[in-house]
């Protein structure tokens, strides 16, 4: 810990948990996404079955149910930084001034809350999860 405030050391903590977590997010749906582009790659040469396709929706519900976890994780990570902004227990200037330099600039829209890459990985997995379920439901 530093000498001085001990809020800057709990920002900076949050700051690097929040980017350990966001890259174990994406790290996960590369990983996902690399195992169902193969899988989908060898059925459809091999002929859909649905053995497979039960297995990646399986592996689809349980990448949505750990996307959602650390989706939560990242939220608490953010929620902290911005509450010790928004206390001011660190005075580090005007807000504007400092959200251009956290990344964390201010929701606007209400369509900037659905264009975040958290909303979007879930949507991801669901997507994925309806494409597998016509699939086993509809076999052409």
């Amino acid at each position: 810990m530093t000498n001085g405030n001990p809020f800057i050391d709990i920002l900076k903590e949050n700051w690097k948990h929040a980017r350990h977590v966001e890259s174990e997010r994406m790290w996960f749906a590369n990983i996902f996404a690399a195992i169902f582009a193969g899988t989908i790659a060898y059925l459809s040469q091999a002929g859909f079955s649905r053995p497979p396709l039960v297995l990646l929706i399986i592996l689809a519900v349980f990448c949505l149910l750990v996307t959602i976890k650390i989706n939560a994780a990242f939220g608490g990570h953010i929620k902290a930084i911005e509450s010790i902004l928004d206390d001011k227990k660190i005075d580090i200037g005007e807000e504007e001034e400092w959200r251009k330099y956290m990344g964390l600039p201010k929701r606007k829209c209400w369509w900037w809350k659905f264009c975040r890459v958290s909303v979007l990985t879930i949507l991801f997995y669901i997507a994925v999860i309806g494409f597998l379920s016509y699939k086993i439901a509809c076999p052409a």
